[in-house]
């Protein structure tokens, strides 16, 4: 990156991902500068937006993640990714009736794709958290067992037992573990 930095220092698209490299290795105060750059550089691209949105989500800076999130959301309105962050970041706020908007916007406009056949399932399993944690255990039950027969779909289309496939859902490392603890709270079982 820093052969390319030199050559063609005026790249958003660059600047975006060595910010989201420095994020990865969670060098912060890096990641910031460089997504930062990449919106001075280009100021409509709605990515960058939605990774310092990211970027401000993980350090708990949620004022500044829901702005991003909105910004991306102006800029492009139809990436389910970012309205289901926006449901994250909108419950860190308190504003849940909102975060439940969002959540419901991140379902509506979400798109199979055939590398991705149920893109839902993380945002149901996200929203079932959230209102679990919101004490709206109707709501919470409701998308448990939404992404509960998504999972078993992944599953069985991906061959059997989740040991055998470990990242089922890719960006979501621990959703084996999530499923596993709300189905005990909410449905009272042991390990599915």
């Amino acid at each position: 990156y820093r052969v390319a930095a030199v050559q063609t220092p005026s790249s958003a698209e660059l600047w975006n991902n060595v910010g989201m490299c420095f994020f990865e290795k969670r060098k912060m105060v890096a990641a910031i500068a460089c997504l930062k750059r990449a919106v001075s550089l280009e100021p409509f691209q709605w990515k960058v937006h939605f990774n310092l949105g990211l970027l401000h989500l993980y350090t708990g800076q949620y004022a500044s993640a829901f702005a991003f999130f909105s910004a991306a959301l102006n800029l492009e309105p139809e990436p389910s990714l970012v309205y289901m962050y926006l449901g994250i970041t909108l419950s860190r706020l308190d504003d849940y009736t909102n975060c439940r908007n969002a959540y419901a916007r991140a379902i509506g406009t979400a798109t199979p794709t055939e590398d991705d056949p149920t893109p839902t399932a993380t945002t149901h399993l996200n929203c079932c958290i959230t209102a679990f944690n919101h004490g709206d255990f109707g709501e919470a039950k409701k998308h448990f067992l939404i992404f509960d027969g998504l999972y078993r779909t992944i599953e069985e289309d991906n061959g059997g037992a989740e040991e055998h496939h470990p990242d089922l859902l890719p960006g979501f490392p621990d959703a084996t573990e999530k499923r596993d603890i709300m189905g005990a709270l909410l449905l009272g079982r042991e390990n599915s």
